[in-house]
């Protein structure tokens, strides 16, 4: 019985095999490159199929909905995983390759994240967060397998397991219902714990030109958007920086390893506790409560670089994961709060390209200050910018329900306070 709570353990798997698949496909380049005689740069051609499925995916998913590109992308993704396991010359090799890319970038991201707003509402941040989890357990499991996949048998029966993870996401999103879910008691507005949050079924009926229209939807995407590119900054400057800062002052070794990694495992329970969060409390005050702690973390890790102990900066390293974590989780959520459903897809592939360009920038920028200054000053990048962004796309106004109708600010929809009420 295809149920919520069916779709519910799917949008977990799917990202589960999806994040393994690219986890994997990532650890197996080294090897590639090797094995094949070729240089990064020609086998990272493969990788424009994810892109420019990606692109696609967006619309796509508004027409034809999740259950079919789910399903089509797995079975992408598996047809070019075996494809390049058997191949013998370089362009089939990087044919299996795009495939295999362009499978994941049609079944992942964009596609998972509509499903889970058009399944759910009341709990719709638990169910957000179960995806961060699979995610999270699908690239480490990934990586790990192919690992040593490859070392005992080489890459080719690597990838060829690989494959088996397409098929699997194919699988799981074929036992989806081919609609929309039926109508439940949940999907009632006044039902939902957190003010501000409309039923998939009413917003399907809102037409498209009154979000097009809406102020605050585009003030949202904007500022939202930078916000999401902030914070990309700084986990790329702390990417770059926090092994070669932590081998300059403590030697290399295993215990360093473990340390640069509390940053990659506070981010995944960030983006699940504070997504799980917001489905008891008001959006709009965890997004700032998100920020501020961000912005405060990184500060804190710029002074503590210098002259700390290695597990201090390991249990900062953590925090800072888990306000960043939480921060990204919290900002795709706000999204969908004020986009809906109706549009979800392109629209997300829009704040997905100007968050993507931002990050990309602010990456650029990471790398010319680390070279130009230091270890520590990468940690400020993108601070102030997170910081400015949350607050502007919080006050926002909601996109309207009805023609000439303005909504007022998610926070201006949640009930008085107890204070307040005295």
């Amino acid at each position: 019985m295809r149920t919520r709570k069916t779709v519910g353990v799917l949008v977990f798997l799917v990202p589960l095999g999806l994040a393994a698949m690219a986890a994997g496909w990532f650890r197996l380049l080294p090897v590639v490159e090797n094995e094949l005689g070729v240089s990064r740069a020609v086998l990272n051609l493969a990788s424009l199929g994810g892109l420019i499925a990606g692109l696609a995916a967006g619309p796509l998913v508004d027409w034809k909905g999740s259950r079919l590109l789910i399903v089509g992308g797995g079975l992408v993704a598996a047809l070019g995983l075996l494809i390049f396991s058997t191949a013998s010359i370089l362009p089939i090799s990087l044919t299996g390759g795009f495939l295999a890319n362009a499978g994941v970038g049609l079944a992942g991201g964009i596609v998972i994240r509509v499903l889970v707003a058009d399944w759910f509402v009341r709990y719709r941040g638990t169910f957000l967060g179960l995806t961060v989890l699979g995610s999270g357990l699908g690239g480490w499991f990934g990586s790990l397998l192919v690992g040593f996949l490859a070392q005992d048998g080489g890459y080719r029966i690597a990838v060829g397991v690989l494959a088996l993870g397409g098929v699997g996401v194919a699988v799981a999103g074929f036992t989806l219902i081919r609609s929309h879910p039926a109508r439940e008691e949940e999907d009632d507005p006044s039902k939902v714990r957190v003010p501000g949050r409309r039923s998939p079924q009413l917003e399907r009926m809102i037409p498209a030109g009154q979000y097009i229209k809406s102020p605050g939807l585009w003030r949202a995407l904007v500022f939202l958007g930078l916000a999401s590119a902030a914070a990309l900054w700084v986990v790329s400057g702390i990417s770059a920086m926090e092994e070669a800062l932590l081998e300059d002052r403590f030697g290399s070794g295993s215990l360093v390893g473990f340390i640069a990694a509390l940053f990659v495992a506070g981010s995944v329970v960030g983006g699940i506790a504070w997504s799980v969060a917001a489905d008891f409390w008001t959006r709009n005050r965890l997004l700032r409560a998100s920020g501020l702690g961000s912005v405060v973390a990184l500060v804190v890790l710029f002074f503590y670089s210098s002259f700390g102990d290695i597990f201090g900066y390991g249990a900062l390293l953590f925090l800072a994961g888990l306000f960043l974590g939480g921060l990204v989780g919290l900002i795709v959520l706000t999204l969908i709060d004020y986009m809906g459903v109706r549009l979800l897809g392109t629209l997300s592939l829009a704040f997905g390209l100007l968050s993507g360009v931002g990050g990309a920038v602010g990456s650029l920028t990471t790398v010319h200050v680390l070279d130009a200054f230091g270890h520590p000053w990468p940690y400020l990048i993108g601070a102030p910018i997170i910081a400015l962004a949350v607050l502007a796309a919080t006050r926002a106004p909601c996109p309207a329900v009805g023609v000439g109708r303005p909504e007022p600010t998610l926070d201006e929809l949640a009930p008085p306070s107890a204070a307040d009420r005295r």
